[in-house]
């Protein structure tokens, strides 16, 4: 594997050592970890991959099983490959960028069969595809950077090593959009003397295709309102950040995100959106095709963002109640709706679980299907409300596995049952999907 040259690398951890051994990782655990087994405990151990001989260091033994930590490669796994990426060891971003990718997307179905199995108690049918990635370089439209800037006045960007807050710089990051790329490229060149040097910020930077390759920028949580008014002075006079980047606030006007199949999108700066552009596209076309022949004509989204996967249904006609807690993303929405002219589509802020009391109209209402897209932690708290409506179809678009299988065994005891179901690979390198499943109420 290519190595970053002059960066250590840095672990927050206990300095002492534990016991020291060499191990073979057996198979591989959502959240990215290698098992490996020595003398019947199961050993946890970050970023290994099935096949892979090491030498380790245990870190916490916790009994019946342990964590620990590579120390050395000794013999690489069969079908590893070339690192594309010279800061992947050190980067706390991409852990699989050396796997080929159908065995990432063999792996990523794993998680998703052994969550079903362990918390809903029911199979995940082997003919449910997991769909892959329209690309899996250059994929990702939105990312979070640390940006250093130094008593010089220049300024320094890259990643936070794993297990640490010791920043590596990098020129390039390879999952991220061409244009970000160029935007961050063209950092290396600019100058602004400004209070604070020194100071170490997160930016968000996105790209908002469709806009001759215009690029966001967003201090999270926000920089001094002077120091973003000298970087826009600063930005302005270059040749490439003059045209594409754009310096924005949390409380600035919304901006075209996208346009897609006669929709316009849009968000505002810090934002929650998904990354994978294409992918969500493969999304949000499923649902709708699912919706139009259900004949789903009155439609429940909640954790419904922007609107980002029920726009298209307000658009074929269906009615449309959203429900979300973000401010921004429920502004987003508004506009969506006075922007494409839907007149059968209603956003709202709110917490899920306060869904009747947001829309106490929808008491009487005969809901066809119920649209969730809840964040990682799942929906346990709105289940409840959602199961009250007694709708006739459910979707569920989970982030994570193991907490779509928890609440799906709820969801089940409730009396629906599982219909479709999918995997998406919005995620390429890393050991995240994206699953959906459609369930449906038996009478």
């Amino acid at each position: 594997m290519a190595k970053n040259p002059g960066i250590p690398f840095a672990q927050d951890q206990d300095e002492r050592s534990g016991p020291k051994l060499s191990v073979t990782i057996e198979a591989v655990a959502f959240g990215g970890d290698g098992l490996a087994r020595h003398d019947g405990k199961v050993i946890f151990v970050p970023d290994a991959i099935p096949e892979e001989s090491l030498e380790i260091e245990i870190l916490k033994d916790h009994g019946r099983f342990a964590h620990g930590r590579r120390l050395r490669t000794l013999q690489p796994a069969p079908y590893s490959q070339e690192n594309p990426c010279p800061y992947a060891e050190l980067c706390g971003g991409c852990q699989w960028l050396h796997v080929p990718y159908e065995r990432q997307l063999a792996w990523k179905k794993s998680f998703i069969a052994a969550a079903f199995q362990k918390f809903a108690k029911v199979e995940w049918p082997s003919s449910w595809p997991i769909v892959a990635a329209p690309q899996t370089a250059g994929y990702r439209n939105r990312i979070k950077i640390k940006l250093q800037h130094l008593p010089s006045g220049s300024f320094r960007w890259g990643y936070y090593a794993k297990g640490s807050h010791t920043l590596v710089p990098i020129k390039h990051c390879w999952i991220a959009a061409d244009p970000i790329n160029k935007v961050l490229q063209a950092f290396s060149e600019l100058n602004c003397k400004a209070p604070q040097q020194g100071a170490l910020y997160e930016l968000e930077l996105q790209h908002l295709p469709g806009t001759d390759d215009q690029v966001t920028a967003a201090f999270l949580p926000p920089a001094p309102d002077s120091f973003i008014d000298r970087l826009r002075e600063a930005s302005a006079q270059h040749p490439i950040l003059g045209k594409r980047l754009i310096w924005s606030k949390a409380n600035d006007p919304a901006r075209i995100f996208e346009e897609d199949r006669n929709l316009t999108y849009h968000t505002h700066a810090g934002q929650f959106q998904q990354v994978n552009r294409e992918a969500n596209h493969y999304l949000r076309a499923w649902i709708e095709r699912k919706a139009l022949a259900l004949g789903a004509e009155r439609i429940v989204d909640l954790f419904c963002g922007s609107g980002n996967l029920s726009l298209g249904l307000a658009q074929a006609g269906s009615q449309v109640w959203g429900l979300e807690v973000g401010e921004a993303a429920i502004a987003a929405a508004a506009q969506n709706v006075s922007v494409n002219e839907l007149d059968t589509a209603q956003y709202a802020c709110g917490l899920a679980h306060h869904l009747h009391a947001i829309y106490p109209d929808l008491k009487g209402q005969s809901i066809d299907l119920v649209l969730v897209d809840p964040p990682r932690k799942g929906m346990a708290e709105a289940l409840e409300s959602v199961l009250s409506l007694k709708a006739p179809h459910l979707i569920y678009v989970s982030c994570d596995p193991n907490t779509l299988a928890r609440d799906l065994r709820t969801i089940l005891e409730a009396g629906y049952t599982l219909k479709d179901g999918l995997g998406l690979d919005f995620f390429p390198h890393s050991y995240h999907v994206e699953t959906v499943v459609h369930l449906s109420l038996l009478p």
